[in-house]
């Protein structure tokens, strides 16, 4: 294990370079999302690259990130030499991504801050990796930017879809994958349904949403990756089915045997919620907040074939997806992280290949 050591971050808000500590297990390089110069950020992308195969995911402390990651290291020893990841706090996911062969983690530590590292981080890091001579980039935002940039918490998924297109001429193979809500969204709630039989969300009930499991998620990167009849491009990646909150409480009911209701309740007290059950930060919560309220304005009811056709199969329904989790959820009030992948927190995230 290499020690501790600091780097210099430059943000995107910043007038000068904020000093950031941060630590690397595993491999003697360390990687920190953004770096000040695309020399930096190329020594990483070369290191990371030294034996044929390896993949770098951001992010990985976030469920998206999480969930790509594991569906890749499902693969180690196979398709890739290596997988590297890294995160911005030690939350449960790390530890099971470590726990599973993980080739690095990086944890960043204060000064840095959330508010920092949402403003200018990821499209730092996409725009250095057209420096650093990658083989392939996917990146991932939310359906309907256009409209999702309105919301504060959403609003800097734009900048990573235009660090995209300003990088996609230097890379090979480089994608854009635009998703919906993740089902694992009940990952973050999985208390509540199973203490008090209840769906609780800032969210108007009635409307229309579609969603993705998360493990269907990171399988379609991974066949983006390997597939070459999937071209690069910008992709909307979506379920097949329009749902509500009110048809999934009704889902939860027949899957669990329980009467579980759908309550609509306010974003203070979701955020006072998932602040002491979701293992997550600030800016995460405020992140599912306005994708809830994304869904209320009806910016999430786009359906595709797409998933189906990356998959090559039907993709996973609401009732499979709690069906697949239903041993842990009621009794106990969590998910095995062994058999669910959890949710995807807005994909502030970019998959490296």
């Amino acid at each position: 294990m290499t020690s501790p050591a600091v780097l210099t971050a430059k943000f995107a808000n910043d007038k000068a370079p904020t000093t950031a500590k941060c630590q690397s297990v595993g491999v003697p390089w360390m990687f920190l999302p953004p770096t000040n110069t695309a020399a930096e950020l190329s020594g990483v992308f070369s290191s990371a690259r030294a034996a044929l195969g390896s993949i770098l995911i951001t992010g990985c402390d976030t469920f998206c990130g999480y969930s790509i990651a594991l569906e890749m290291l499902r693969h180690k020893g196979k398709t890739f030499s290596d997988v590297y990841v890294t995160c911005y706090k030690e939350t449960q996911l790390v530890q099971v991504l470590k726990n599973k062969g993980a080739a690095t983690i990086v944890v960043v530590v204060p000064p840095v801050t959330d508010e920092q590292f949402m403003n200018g981080g990821t499209e730092v890091m996409v725009d250095m990796a057209g420096e650093a001579d990658v083989s392939g980039m996917i990146v991932c935002t939310k359906l309907d930017m256009e409209k999702l940039q309105e919301l504060p918490s959403l609003k800097h998924l734009k900048a990573y879809e235009d660090a995209y297109e300003r990088t996609k001429g230097r890379v090979k193979y480089a994608s854009l994958v635009r998703l919906p809500v993740h089902m694992g969204l009940l990952w973050l709630i999985r208390q509540q349904i199973a203490m008090e039989n209840k769906i609780r969300l800032p969210v108007n009930p009635d409307a229309k949403f579609t969603a993705v499991a998360d493990a269907d998620g990171g399988r379609a990167l991974y066949n983006m990756m390997i597939d070459e009849k999937i071209k690069p491009g910008m992709y909307d990646v979506t379920g097949t089915e329009l749902l509500t909150f009110n048809q999934v409480a009704q889902i939860a009911c027949k899957v669990f045997g329980k009467d579980v209701k759908f309550e609509k309740n306010g974003r203070q007290e979701l955020t006072e919620y998932l602040r002491q059950h979701g293992d997550v930060n600030d800016n995460e919560v405020a992140l599912v907040i306005d994708i809830l309220e994304a869904v209320s304005r009806g910016w999430l009811s786009v359906k595709t074939d797409t998933l189906k056709r990356m998959l090559g199969r039907e993709p996973m329904t609401f009732n499979s997806y709690l069906e697949h989790n239903a041993d842990g959820l009621p009794a106990q009030g969590r998910l095995r992280l062994s058999r669910c992948v959890p949710y995807p927190m807005p994909s502030f995230h970019a998959g490296i290949l």
